[in-house]
């Protein structure tokens, strides 16, 4: 299995439940238009705090998040990513993809991570 993570940030002048309510209601289900059967697990996880050792006043939850959403995106296999990463690139579907984005997130600071993951053993 391979896991994709996506670290992404709001775009500015949009409130957090904002955020949250136009991933779901929209950005989420295009995703899904697209990539349904070819994910195995698609989450969106949403911080409430962000806790740093650097500083006491991030964990006190005074600084704003890093990031807004992290979504977990997970394919089976490197087919399975060479697909999603295949659709995505369609010009249509890469014209659609970015201008819903655009509704809600700041591009510029969208992080994608390509993981292997370890599981601890029991």
């Amino acid at each position: 299995m391979i896991k994709l993570i996506c670290l992404l940030k709001r775009k500015p002048g949009l409130s957090p439940a904002e955020f949250r309510r136009y991933y779901e209601d929209h950005h989420a289900p295009l995703a899904l238009k697209y990539l349904r059967g070819l994910l195995l697990d698609y989450r969106r996880n949403y911080p409430r705090q962000e806790i740093s050792h650097l500083t006491e006043k991030a964990a006190t939850g005074e600084t704003e998040l890093s990031y807004d959403a992290i979504t977990e995106m997970v394919v089976r296999d490197a087919a399975a990513l060479s697909e999603v990463n295949r659709v995505l690139a369609r010009p249509e579907v890469k014209a659609v993809i970015a201008a819903d984005e655009e509704a809600f997130l700041d591009r510029t600071a969208i992080r994608i991570l390509v993981c292997d993951e370890q599981l601890s053993a029991e």
